[in-house]
């Protein structure tokens, strides 16, 4: 099936980016040209839309429509915190999670973190680092896990690049109905595969090899 059409009006859209389910088995999709979140029903149909502040590409829909979502804040009161409450009406209800200062635009790329639900809140993990959070929907943090690896590079070297010696990243994580916590881990091949698949690596002026 096909929903929408593009455009700036009803059931239509510019950039439909990030699409999440909510309650009722309904869909949010987040137009980030638009800064517009559209509710569609089971039977799809739009049911609602709402405005929607926050830019990012990582999201959860609690269970009373609001939207943790994982965002680069652009107001002062959001900048270098990665987490933003968005209540259905499209309103800003809470930010947290800023944990480290934001000195320069590379920074930025630190506030890149996976969401996933967990049957006390809202679990949170770094892209690169193997650091697990675990968030009240009110923003508090209830519990932690930080696991040192020389494979997982510190944040400042945040990069995602086609390379072998990319660092592995978190891609996923989720708390099943016991309790158990899962999370997808990208590894890049070995670089002999690399090389037979794309020929002669190249390395740029910061030593990085890329092909």
């Amino acid at each position: 099936r096909r929903l929408g059409r593009r455009g700036q009006g009803p059931e239509e859209f510019v950039d439909p980016a990030v699409v999440l389910t909510g309650p009722g088995d309904s869909l949010h999709v987040y137009d980030v040209s638009m800064g517009r979140r559209s509710i569609v029903s089971p039977s799809w149909r739009v049911v609602r839309t709402a405005p929607h502040p926050a830019v990012g590409r990582y999201g959860l829909v609690l269970d009373d429509g609001a939207l943790v979502f994982n965002s680069v804040g652009m107001q002062p009161s959001t900048v270098g915190i990665p987490f933003q409450i968005i209540d259905p009406a499209g309103r800003l209800r809470a930010v947290f999670g800023g944990d480290f200062p934001i000195r320069s635009s590379q920074d930025v790329n630190r506030l890149q973190r996976i969401l996933g639900r967990g049957r006390e809140g809202i679990w949170a993990a770094d892209h690169h680092g193997y650091r697990l959070a675990l968030w009240s929907s009110a923003g508090k943090l209830l519990r932690e896990f930080v696991r040192t690896n020389a494979l997982f590079r510190p944040g400042e070297e945040f990069r995602i690049s086609a390379a072998p010696d990319t660092p592995p990243r978190i891609t996923s994580i989720q708390e099943d109905s016991t309790g158990r916590l899962w999370i997808t881990i990208q590894v890049p091949a070995p670089r002999p595969q690399w090389d037979a698949a794309l020929g002669s690596p190249r390395t740029n002026a910061r030593g990085r090899v890329y092909y």
